[in-house]
Parts: C-alpha cells; sequence; structure tokens
C-alpha cells in the first residue's frame, strides 16, 4: 500500500505544478514497498487467517505484525483454545507483540507452554495501527474532516453519527444524507450531518513512516538529475550530493518500526 500521496509530497517539497504527478505516484509505490520490506511491517494494518507457525516451548509466542489489535481464533495441535476472559482463567491472552497461555490448559498435556514442534500453531489476528477520532461536521459547501490522530487515516474501519446513533455507509463520491465518502486521509459527508458529532475509525500510516517515505521520495528526485554525480562546482562553490537511498533521519524515523526477531 501507498504509505504518502502525491499531494502530501507536493505539500513538502513547495511544487505547484502537476508537471511530475506522474512520476511522484511511481515513486511512492516503489520507496513504500521499500519501507514495508525494510522494516518488515505491513502498513497501516494486515489480517492474517489461519497463519501456522512453529511452537517455542514456552508460554509465550512472537507474532510476526503488530501492534496486534485482536486475535480471532487459536489452535494448538486442532485444538481450539479460547481466549481468558480475565487472564487468570484458562486460556490465551495477548499484548501488542506476543500470544501468552495461562492457567493451565487442561487435558492436553502441555500445561501453558506452546510445544515446539514445527506448524502446530494456527492463529487468525488482526494487527496494524488503528485510532478514532470524534468532531463535528463543519458546515459548508463540501463538509469534509482530516483526522490526525497517530498519522494520515489510509484506511477505514466505520463511521458513526452520534448525535443519530446510525452507522454511516462509505460510498465511492457524492455522499448523501447517512453517507461518507473517503480519499486521501479526508472524510467528507453530506449537508445532512451538518453539526452532527461522528466518530471515525481508522487504520492509520504512523506520522513518522510517512515522512521518512516523504523524504526517501525527494531524495529519489534529487539523485534522478544528477545520477552518478558526486559533487557540482557552481559559482566557486562545492555541492555534494547524498547517494544513498536512506537519509540518516529517514532511518532514525523508521527504526522503531523495524520488526525485531525475538527468541
Amino acid at each position: 500500500m501507498n504509505l504518502t500521496t502525491v499531494a502530501a509530497v507536493k505539500s513538502y517539497l513547495g511544487l505547484t505544478t502537476s508537471n511530475q504527478d506522474t512520476l511522484i505516484g511511481q515513486i511512492i509505490a516503489r520507496e513504500s514497498a521499500f519501507v514495508e520490506q525494510w522494516t518488515g511491517r505491513t502498513f497501516p494494518s494486515v489480517t492474517r487467517t489461519s497463519k501456522r507457525l512453529n511452537g517455542t516451548g514456552t508460554t509465550r509466542l512472537v507474532l510476526p505484525d503488530g501492534p496486534i489489535l485482536s486475535v480471532s481464533a487459536l489452535s494448538i495441535f486442532g485444538t481450539a483454545i479460547a481466549e481468558s476472559p480475565d487472564g487468570v482463567q484458562a486460556g490465551f491472552v495477548f499484548d501488542d507483540t506476543c500470544l501468552y497461555l495461562v492457567g493451565g490448559i487442561a487435558g492436553i498435556g502441555w500445561g501453558d507452554r506452546f510445544p515446539t514442534q514445527h506448524q502446530s500453531v494456527v492463529c487468525s489476528w488482526v494487527a496494524g495501527y488503528q485510532e478514532s477520532e470524534t468532531d463535528f461536521v463543519p458546515t459548508g459547501n463540501t463538509p469534509t474532516l482530516t483526522p490526525t490522530m497517530g498519522g494520515t487515516a489510509a484506511t477505514v474501519v466505520s463511521v458513526t453519527d452520534e448525535t443519530t446513533d446510525a452507522v454511516l455507509t462509505q460510498v465511492g463520491a457524492a455522499p448523501l444524507a447517512g453517507e461518507y465518502s473517503f480519499s486521501d486521509g479526508t472524510f467528507t459527508f453530506n449537508s445532512a450531518q451538518y453539526n452532527d458529532s461522528v466518530t471515525m475509525s481508522y487504520y492509520y500510516v504512523p506520522a513518522a513512516v510517512e515522512q521518512a517515505v516523504i523524504e526517501m521520495i525527494a531524495l529519489d528526485l534529487q539523485q534522478r538529475n544528477n545520477v552518478g554525480v558526486t559533487s557540482k562546482s557552481l559559482a566557486g562553490e562545492s555541492i555534494s550530493y547524498e547517494r544513498r537511498g536512506m537519509t540518516e533521519s529517514a532511518k532514525e524515523m523508521l527504526m522503531p518500526y523495524k520488526r525485531m526477531v525475538v527468541a
């Protein structure tokens, strides 16, 4: 998935024409894929269904995605394990990165440990970055809201009109009463929702990740005109050019999101 937009890149670079829009779109796709590969994560969210995993011989199992938002199913050797209702009774619990077995699983034989056999665990989960933001729909010809909690909204989970207690329906464009549209991080509503309080739940691209991608795109655009050139002399001054694909600042912004393998 693209981790930023053409509009965001142009705003950062101060570009006002559309001459490079197609090129910028192509670079966004390339750099977004590179960032996901480098961090080992899928942004803004990922759903895994019946994913087979190796056991660890311990009470903890690190899932390959994070932060974990929900776990819908877990089985070991084909035996379904329910979520513990309180973290004490038998079952599983989870945090941002791991599953844990608690309370002893009666009648299984391996207690609260994930067995070490390969592919003995089957799990389904959703991981990613999710936020909810509540605001009032403004009046105007095109009533829009652009939530910013966490980062740029990328995909929608749900939109609820708190004033009428109605779940709004997403459409492609020109929403009618009870509908909304979504594009490039912005929600557009119908005038029927003027001044209503709405809660927008969405998956987002973390702000630091998007900024790193934008800086990498800016570097790509600069290098495009200086392929193979490390420096130039202009008016008696020497200008050096960055030759790497990722600046140090971009790497620093992405490091907290880089998935680490934990035994």
